[in-house]
């Protein structure tokens, strides 16, 4: 840019207070020269303050509803300036931010003049124009929503309304259950927690219907209930005589019972998954490391892994059908994978993954994890169409690893600089092999190359937050088709809400 040609700037002030309704005030200060100079908008918002308030949600909208939102992130103090804004009528709000998020503000109105007008390269109203690439690579983007429900850290995608198209369920940090159209991210309907702050709050798990679509079973306190998914409405209710930490559903295409552990991880309740009965009490024999987890192939069997080491595969009626040693302590729930040299199990310990034959439980071999150890969820896909599925660890020091799980064999690691829950895997740069998308650090998500393991994508909105709690989970990631493209569904890095991006030319294997 020629720094002697005269530039023209359009500064535009608005102020909000809080907690009384809101009063905007707009002024332009326009500095006109030459008509033929490139002109930029400065917005400048400020809000009242309120005592022990120091970061605040802001929302910048094209609509009063909020459903196209333009700007979202939490900000420190009680103003901010945006100089990027293209000419149109904006909504805003804002929202305290402290342990949890606030309630927003009223509305106020910004109107950006026509008369400054936008660089020939700045943003535009259309569609189009919003689609962006990033600059890790040829990866498209667009556009997505943002819904301020506050920390969820494992959404779950599930049929609440419709068999070929997902809705998303969650609960977040205050013990409420929202369900939500994924495309959207409008709420359908939410729930709070009969008990508050009851302890032992996991994640949604879903219960099959007859009619095909899900309903979802939701663990707190000593609560177990069945909620229906297109509705909300409660199905049934029933009272354990402790407090739970984990569940699974477990199903044999006609019968399907829950498997509830209680929060000292030594007992285990079969649960009548169509009225809510109790069936069994099971005395476990060691620690359960991780959630129960159900062998997907119609058998009606469940996976549990334990602190000794030991990992066990049971009956739908919590019976013991075989049992193997691990060697060192897990620190994984089970992974079932089918090769076609063999069915595996694996697990993660502290001495690294450990591989154990599906028919028998003996050890196969383990990949050691030198002075670091898996965690989170272990996750298997063919990434590069071989017939061979790949194993995806976290471990404890932000590591993210592919392993291919017959051979044992680590192919890549990357550092993401922090630790990772879940994953999802998605081809974002067509090149025909899946890629692994997890949650940033400072920035919503980023996908690593599913051949090494590189950066092919990261979200460059980064949200400048500090750390969160130590007893917050890390946050994770789910992935749906789209029209011919994918969204990928995430708790924001503010913490405060879900965010989803559009990748209009990705190919996805959606979360199991």
């Amino acid at each position: 840019m020629d720094c002697s040609a005269p530039l023209r700037v359009l500064v535009l002030t608005a102020i909000i207070i809080l907690p009384s309704p809101i009063s905007v005030l707009a002024q332009n200060e326009q500095s006109q020269n030459s008509p033929q100079t490139d002109a930029t908008t400065k917005v400048h918002l400020r809000w009242g303050s309120r005592t022990g308030v120091s970061r605040y949600r802001l929302q910048l909208a094209r609509d009063d509803g909020f459903s196209d939102i333009v700007f979202d992130r939490v900000v420190n103090g009680n103003g901010y300036q945006t100089n990027d804004l293209s000419p149109g009528n904006y909504f805003w709000r804002i929202a305290p931010v402290t342990a949890k998020l606030g309630e927003f503000s009223s509305v106020g109105s910004i109107e950006v003049l026509e008369s400054a007008k936008p660089l020939s390269n700045a943003p535009s109203t259309d569609d189009s124009a919003r689609t962006k690439t990033s600059t890790a690579g040829p990866v498209l983007t667009r556009g997505g929503w943002r819904t301020a429900v506050g920390y969820i850290s494992r959404p779950v995608l599930a049929n609440l309304r419709s068999p070929d198209r997902p809705d998303l369920v969650g609960i977040n940090s205050d013990g409420v259950l929202f369900a939500l159209d994924s495309v959207s991210g409008i709420p359908l309907w939410s729930l709070r927690a009969r008990k508050q702050n009851a302890p032992g709050i996991s994640a949604p798990l879903l219960l099959r219907s007859r009619s095909g679509l899900h309903n979802v079973v939701v663990l707190y306190g000593s609560v177990v209930e069945a909620i229906e998914g297109a509705s909300g409405r409660q199905l049934w209710r029933v009272t354990l005589p402790t407090t739970t930490s984990s569940g699974a559903v477990i199903s044999d295409g006609r019968v399907s019972k829950i498997l509830v552990v209680d929060s000292s991880r030594q007992r285990a309740f079969v649960v009548d998954a169509s009225n809510g009965n109790i069936h069994t009490q099971i005395r476990l024999p060691h620690r359960v490391v991780g959630a129960p987890v159900p062998i997907v192939d119609q058998s009606a069997r469940v996976m549990i892994a334990y602190d000794s080491g030991q990992v066990e595969v049971r009956s739908m009626a919590g019976a013991v059908i075989r049992s193997g040693d691990s060697g060192s302590s897990a620190t994984t729930s089970p992974l079932f994978i089918r090769d076609r040299r063999g069915d595996l199990i694996l697990v993660g310990t502290k001495s690294g993954l450990i591989a154990l034959a599906a028919d028998d439980l003996r050890p196969l071999g383990m990949l050691a994890a030198k002075d670091d150890a898996p965690r989170g969820v272990l996750a298997a896909q063919d990434l590069d169409g071989d017939g061979s599925p790949e194993v995806i660890m976290m471990t404890d020091r932000g590591r993210v690893v592919a392993v291919n799980a017959a051979e044992g064999k680590k192919l890549w690691e990357k550092d993401v600089g922090n630790v990772v829950e879940t994953v999802a895997f998605v081809d974002v740069d067509a090149d025909r092999v899946f890629d692994v998308i997890v949650a940033g650090d400072r920035s919503f998500a980023l996908a690593l190359s599913g051949r090494d393991g590189s950066i092919v994508w990261k979200d460059n909105q980064v949200t400048l937050v500090e750390s969160p709690p130590a007893e917050i989970a890390p946050r994770s990631i789910v992935a749906m088709p789209l029209g011919s493209g994918v969204l990928v569904i995430g708790d924001d890095s503010s913490r405060t809400g879900l965010r989803a991006i559009e990748f209009p030319k990705g190919i996805v294997v959606p979360n199991r």
